[in-house]
Parts: C-alpha cells; structure tokens; sequence
C-alpha cells in the first residue's frame, strides 16, 4: 500500500474481511478467459465521481474439475449470454455466472481433478511455440538492454541467440533463453527495469499484437482480442484475462509465480506495456482507478505512481491487474472499421499457426560454421572464429558441445558433409572448388573424407545422384 492510501486500500490480507460476493462478467471468452476466475478476482467499485465503494470478490467458479476451452478462431466474435452463444452481438448480455447457459458440451470438457486452477486446451498452442517467446518480443528486450549499456558479446553469450536468431519475423526464442536475457538486462538496467524497458515499446514493436489492442471500438474489446491472441508474441503458459464488473474494467496478468528478481520485471513489464497500448488506443489522460501486482512492494513507489498516473496502487495481489473505469476507454470518437479488426485478427491467427521453431544450439553452430567457411577461413583457424562470432571462449564451445553429446570434429565434419553432398548433387564445381569451399587443401583430402563418409568417392556419387535424378 502506498503511503496516502485510504484506510480499506489496504493489503489483500486485511480486506479480504469484508469480501462480498459477486459474480464477475467475462468479456469475450476466449481459450484463456476462464483462468482469470481461479484468483479472488477483486476491483473497488466506484461512481461516476469517482468515490469509493465497497469491494467486490468472485468466488463463483467450482474449480473441481480442470476445464478446457476452445481456441480462439472456434470463439472469434462470440459472447456469453444466458441463453447459451450469441455469435456476433453488439453488446455484452451479462449472465449470472461464468458458466450461465455454456453448452458444456462443447466449450467445457471436464477432466480428472486439478487444484492448481482452470488451464487453456493444449491445442490452443501449437507444438512448436510451446515455452518459446516471438522474435518480436526478444528483440523489443535486447534492444532495451543495448539501450542501457548490455553488450553484444554478453547479449551472444546465450546460445540461442546466434548471429541470425533475430532475423527472422516469424521465429520463436526459447523462453529459457529469454529469461536469461532478463537477468541480464535486469543486471544492467538496475532498479525498475521492466518499467523502463516498457518506455521503449513504441507501438508496433510486438507486431500485430499491438493493433489487436488499439483496434478496438472500446478497451474492453481491445484487451480481449489481445488476451485471445497473447500467444503470437508471448509463452503460452502466460495469460491476460478480461473482466468487466459493471462500469468497471478489469485486465489480468498471471505470468511468473517464482518471484525471482527478474519474474517481478517481466511482469512490471507486461503491466507497463498494457497501460501504454491503453493510452495509445484511448488517449495519454486514460487513467486506471486502481493497480495491482502480485509481488511484495519495493521501497520507492515514484516510478510506479508516473508510470500509471495513479497512487491507488497494491503490492502482494493474487495477480497482476489493471482497473479502468469504461466510460474513460469507452467508445471512440470516430468508430473502428470492423474489416480491419477482423484483418488483424486473421493475421495474428496465421502468425501463431505459421511460427517457425526456434533453432537448436547445434543448428545455430553448424549455421556459424557454415558461415565461416563461405568467408574462406581456413580449416584450421575455423574454431576460434566460430569461437569468436558466438563471443564464447574456446573452452566454453566445447563444453557446451560436450553437454550436447557431440564434438567439434562430428560437427564440423557433419556441414562438411551435408555441404559436400549439395554441392555435388546441384552444381557442376570441379572437386577442387568444392574442397576449397569446405576448407580442405586439395581435393584428395575431400575424396578420402567423402569415402569415409559415403562408401563412395566424389566423383562415384556424383554419377550415381544424376542418374537417380
């Protein structure tokens, strides 16, 4: 709590005493939505001028069974109403629970018991960006971290991120090397460090997610487009719930429950980034009526207070919220085009169904190495520079080789190899130019490691993929 705060703005452990009970309204549902309802969910109800009111809890949801909900195309344009699914309406028909009239059936497949909470389906998320992050959102990090004085070779220092990790639009980054990209910035960044990489998230610098939040007609709509679509930046293990109450406008972030140093960054992070795409879709004088984190308070609150215009914010939360008031976010002047709302959405559909995986370690080496040879390295200065572009030391390559089960050789040999193999099935190089391609001193030295190799000499193989072919 922050010094000035009324008496009942006070830590979850005191005001929880005066719960009242509610059942909170779920705005657009999506595979997401239902997660939000496994935390007390709690906001203060105010009027329009803004006094305060009594406080509200939900505790409306039997979390007995684990539920299952559809992913977001199967919902696209859908809303609960107390008869069951009302595709397309223009307005929220509020029902009297969470479940109120769902076909279970269809939406909710109960499975064996889970207490730990309410989970999105599995097939939500496609196989490969499971605990991987977008490209967009590990570039947006890193360049935060340059900002503040992280350098290259420690950025390189992570064996995802090799030289052309970042290159690709529709890549994904291991969330694990994400993390250790925080603890770096974070490292560097000293105090507040989420806040401030979120001052440098200009919009459009996660992609499409971005517009999903400002292409709404209404911040409601707006921050549940971006809660159905988290995934096409973000681990699908992270969720953002959308709850209205009323006037009042909730958004969730469960992220990281360890509470490590650096999970209280990326969570200041993803707060502060939701605050600024609100301000940038309704206006730099949106203001939310309260803030809430999960972890413990720090010792200086200023940087919080001009981050989000507001001192009614609360530390050691059973989530990360944002409150608004609608009628600040409501309505637009000049109304969204519904087309491109539905051209986002469809973009960021296919960006998630079109997600490249993210390169192992081994690939980004032997991409490296290829690299160096094309350069014209010799063959025996190939390691140091290898060595040298993943800004490793010697030692620390062939550890990390070690703990892959490999070697230098096997893998320098393995690109010499499938390099060997393309060139003569593709061009008509002689075999001098092809060995000196592969960083061999003549071509008898590339005879006998292609016999080794293949049973077959350059010449044989070559002969016999023509007449294959």
């Amino acid at each position: 709590m922050l010094s000035g705060d009324p008496e009942w703005a006070t830590p979850s452990s005191r005001y929880r005493r005066r719960r009242r009970g509610f059942r909170a309204t779920v705005h657009h549902v999506r595979p997401i939505a239902a997660n939000f309802l496994n935390h007390s969910y709690r906001s203060e109800r105010r009027d329009m001028g803004g006094r305060k009111g009594s406080l509200v809890t939900s505790d409306t949801l039997d979390l007995g069974a684990e539920l299952v909900l559809p992913c977001p195309a199967e919902l696209s344009g859908r809303r609960i109403s107390s008869t069951g699914w009302a595709p397309n309406s223009s307005s929220v028909v509020r029902s009297r629970s969470v479940t109120a009239g769902l076909p279970r059936d269809q939406v909710f497949a109960p499975r064996a018991a889970n207490t730990a909470g309410v989970q999105p389906s599995a097939t939500c998320a496609p196989a490969v960006i499971q605990d991987t992050v977008s490209v967009h959102l590990a570039r947006l990090v890193r360049d935060a971290g340059v900002q503040f004085g992280l350098s290259r070779e420690e950025i390189m220092s992570i064996p995802e991120f090799n030289s052309d990790a970042f290159e690709d639009d529709l890549g994904r980054i291991p969330t694990a090397a994400q993390h250790r990209l925080w603890e770096l910035v974070h490292a560097t960044g000293g105090p507040h460090t989420g806040l401030r990489v979120a001052a440098t998230a200009e919009l459009g610098r996660l992609h499409v997610w971005d517009y999903l939040i400002t292409g709404g007609n209404t911040l409601a709509e707006g921050f549940s487009d971006a809660a159905a679509y988290l995934t096409a930046i973000a681990d699908p293990a992270l969720m953002l719930h959308v709850a209205e109450d009323g006037p009042l406008l909730t958004v969730g972030y469960f992220g990281n429950t360890d509470r490590e140093a650096v999970d209280t960054q990326t969570s200041e992070f993803a707060m502060a980034v939701l605050m600024r795409r609100a301000r940038e879709a309704r206006g730099a004088a949106v203001t939310p009526v309260r803030v809430g984190f999960a972890h413990r308070a720090p010792q200086h609150h200023g940087a919080f207070v001009d981050h989000f215009g507001t001192s009614n914010i609360h530390f050691d939360q059973d989530a990360d919220t944002l409150t608004f008031h609608e009628a600040e976010g409501a309505v637009v002047r000049s109304p969204r085009d519904p087309e491109f709302g539905r051209i986002m959405r469809l973009y960021a559909q296919s960006i998630i169904d079109s997600a490249r995986p993210a390169r192992s370690e081994i690939d980004a080496l032997r991409a490296v190495v290829l690299d160096v040879l094309a350069a014209g390295v010799s063959t025996g200065q190939v390691f140091d520079e290898v060595a040298h572009r993943l800004s490793v030391s010697s030692r620390t390559l062939q550890r990390r080789l070690a703990a892959h089960g490999t070697t230098w050789r096997a893998e320098f040999e393995a690109v010499q190899h499938e390099q060997a193999v393309r060139l003569l099935q593709d061009t008509q190089l002689p075999l001098q130019s092809i060995a000196g391609r592969l960083g061999y001193s003549d071509h008898r030295t590339l005879g006998r490691a292609f016999r080794r190799w293949t049973g077959q000499t350059p010449d044989e193989y070559r002969k016999s993929s023509r007449a294959t072919t």
